[in-house]
């Protein structure tokens, strides 16, 4: 009976913690989007004051949002499978997008500390190899390999949002100078990235043991 409910209640939790998630990113990006669009931010001597082509990284991951949580739901997948193929390409061009701008952004923004470009590089990195690796195995037709690593995409993708929801937490303790907020932004972003990445490994290996988990069927293979 309890592992019956698990297997009820667990994928709804981790797919409304998902929405929710892409939700928030929808009204980040969009925002961000809107202020590059009107000239910037000026605060803080121009700190986040991103360049104009910084917009194609908003609208790249406003896009990737908005398509993921439809991706990554095995209802839609299956009732859907042209669309589910079609919108996968597009978010592979985004996540190529934002993972490329996201790379550059820190080198060229002013007083951007060392260990946000080095966050930024390796993530941005992990990123487009494990789009690489995800695409790679569609096209053979592996779609169990191409499942595990696009829900590693996700984890990436989704970490700065998890970020902004440690950081408050984090800034509690106060912040009194910006070395002390980017100390406390950065230390954020890992441990968003950590905790995006354990769950979805757990995820991947809880969704392999077939007596924990609910029958699945099979997705759409690629075109």
């Amino acid at each position: 009976m309890i592992r019956l409910a698990t297997k009820q209640w667990l994928p709804r939790m981790v797919g409304v913690a998902i929405v929710a998630l892409a939700t928030f990113g929808i009204w980040v990006t969009t925002h961000a989007t809107w202020v590059v669009a009107h000239g910037g931010d000026k605060a803080f001597n121009g700190t986040f004051d991103y360049p104009w082509w910084s917009g194609a990284h908003f609208v790249a991951a406003l896009v990737f949002v908005t398509i993921l949580p439809f991706q990554l739901s095995s209802r839609i997948r299956n009732a859907h499978r042209r669309v589910h193929r079609i919108a996968g390409r597009v978010a592979a061009i985004c996540g190529v997008a934002f993972s490329l701008t996201g790379l550059m952004l820190p080198f060229v923004m002013p007083a951007r500390p060392f260990g946000e470009r080095a966050y930024m590089a390796t993530v941005s990195v992990l990123l487009m190899s494990f789009l690489w690796r995800g695409i790679a195995a569609a096209r053979r037709r592996d779609i169990e390999t191409h499942r595990r690593w696009m829900l590693r995409v996700a984890a990436g993708a989704l970490a700065p949002l998890t970020e902004r929801i440690i950081f408050p937490a984090l800034a509690a303790a106060g912040i009194d100078s910006m070395p002390r907020f980017w100390d406390l932004f950065v230390t954020a972003l890992w441990f968003a990235s950590a905790i995006n990445f354990i769950i979805v490994e757990w995820w991947i290996r809880w969704t392999a043991n077939p007596e924990l988990t609910p029958r699945r069927v099979p997705v759409s293979e690629p075109a």
